[in-house]
């Protein structure tokens, strides 16, 4: 596709935010093209699925902008191996503290354009991944980390160095850190046990029991790898197609419906993976995925839809049209199939001529 690198080029560098209707303007166009304004068959969620999981790889233009901004937040944390000269300015004018903690912050709204547009918030909710219990929320002034009700600011601890959650755990365990050893961090001084039960309390409450470090979303681990180099719109737009993707079990269950079998999951991923492994030519993969996706319309479902007067086959006149009796169990394919049959299982016998010899191997 000529066009998803231009619009690529333009999504990354433009420097506003882009409305949610010009997205929707984008797959409108999409869809018209490929359906030639009749009407549509699939959805563009599964048109814009990967091949492996039943759609046609459709570019999510929407998900890329998100992506895109997104991960330019890495210059944001701590490890990040090269931090490009607005990340210092924006820490200075942030106190001195990484804006990487106010995308966690529940106090208050920030003017920053990735967190006040919510793209992170928009992002965690496409892929359903819970972005609030997180090593990197903030502990003070946040509306989920409550004690007697309400959220707290202690200055000293915050003055100590006690800024986020994984502040209060180790980095190797993940255990919750004793008093002591918080004390000989953080040089707190020993009059703080009461706040530190305070805060151990209100953090079972939020995070479980037994207490341990969260792990964060897939989408911050991933940012948070100081190895991770080039690709990394590509990863995370992969995860993020993953996790968002229609298992079509609906369709799946026509299929086992209609052959009477028990379709696995391994056998229901082959399928998808098939149409792009065994056929190089587009039109044969095309078919294929229609099959897959029962987009043929049967007599069956044209009489059910008042647009035929019978459900009858057009072929062998039977009953009751379905798509395995189009495609397989029609008395008037059945020599055609046996024919195929006897080709495909019959290796002694010679193979049909080749019709241009030169490019045979």
């Amino acid at each position: 596709m000529m066009t998803a690198p231009m619009i690529f080029y333009i999504l990354s560098n433009i420097p506003l935010h882009i409305p949610d209707k010009y997205f929707k303007d984008l797959d409108f166009l999409m869809r018209q093209f490929l359906w030639d304004s009749s009407p549509h068959r699939l959805s563009i969620k599964k048109l814009q699925a990967s091949a492996k999981q039943g759609g046609f790889s459709l570019p999510n233009f929407q998900w890329y902008y998100w992506v895109m901004n997104v991960k330019q937040l890495r210059a944001w944390l701590p490890t990040a191996p090269v931090k490009p000269i607005w990340s210092h300015i924006e820490t200075e004018v942030n106190g001195g503290i990484s804006p990487w903690r106010e995308l966690f912050d529940t106090s208050h709204k920030t003017t920053h354009p990735i967190i006040a547009k919510i793209l992170w918030f928009k992002l965690h909710r496409a892929g359903r991944w819970d972005f609030i219990k997180s090593p990197s929320a903030t502990l003070w002034s946040n509306k989920i980390i409550l004690i007697g009700g309400t959220s707290v600011d202690w200055l000293q601890c915050r003055k100590a160095g006690i800024l986020n959650v994984s502040d209060l755990f180790d980095c190797g365990t993940k255990c919750f850190l004793s008093f002591d050893k918080i004390v000989e961090l953080y040089k707190l001084q020993r009059n703080q046990f009461w706040r530190y039960v305070q805060i151990h309390s209100s953090l079972s409450k939020w995070l479980g029991t037994p207490l341990s470090c969260p792990v964060g979303s897939p989408v911050e681990v991933m940012l948070s790898r100081s190895s991770l180099g080039k690709g990394i719109t590509s990863k995370i737009y992969h995860l993020l197609q993953e996790r968002s993707a229609d298992p079509l079990l609906k369709v799946k269950g026509y299929w086992a419906q209609g052959m009477a079998l028990d379709i696995s999951s391994v056998e229901w991923d082959s399928c998808f993976q098939n149409i792009n492994t065994m056929y190089k030519e587009t039109g044969s993969r095309l078919i294929q995925f229609k099959i897959i996706h029962r987009w043929h319309r049967t007599p069956q479902q044209l009489y059910k839809w008042n647009l035929a007067s019978t459900d009858e086959c057009w072929r062998c006149d039977g009953q009751n049209a379905l798509i395995l009796h189009i495609l397989w169990s029609c008395s008037a394919l059945r020599d055609w199939w046996e024919n195929i049959m006897e080709v495909i299982f019959s290796p002694d016998d010679p193979p049909p001529p080749c019709r241009r010899p030169h490019r045979c191997h």
